[in-house]
């Protein structure tokens, strides 16, 4: 399986990509934490990933019902980057999670 991203510390893009339209995103599955970072369990489709730190932060949120925007915020607080970097990182973070099936996107 693929590795997931991890934030990059590098120059931020001229603006930060806009959030996706439509409903929120929610995670298939769950997550558990682990001293590495943590596990995303989701049993349609069967998926069991590997996440480091940062994407398990991202997960758990998600997990939590926090809007892209939020994680955003709250990555980029703690990780004192510019709110454009943490922005394209989580993006394509979620990108990876719907790519395998991983997100619903549908509405409540």
């Amino acid at each position: 399986m693929p590795d997931t991203p991890v934030p990059r510390a590098c120059a931020p893009p001229l603006h930060a990509p806009s959030p996706p339209a439509g409903p929120r995103p929610r995670l298939k599955g769950r997550v558990r934490p682990e001293a590495f970072g943590g596990l995303l369990f989701c049993v349609e489709p069967v998926r069991i990933l590997t996440l480091n730190p940062t994407a398990y932060r991202i997960a758990a949120l998600l997990a939590e019902g926090h809007a892209p925007a939020t994680i955003v915020a709250a990555l980029a607080e703690t990780f004192r980057q510019p709110l454009a970097v943490i922005a394209t990182d989580v993006e394509a973070f979620l990108a990876t999670l719907a790519a395998q099936d991983l997100l619903d996107r549908s509405p409540d």
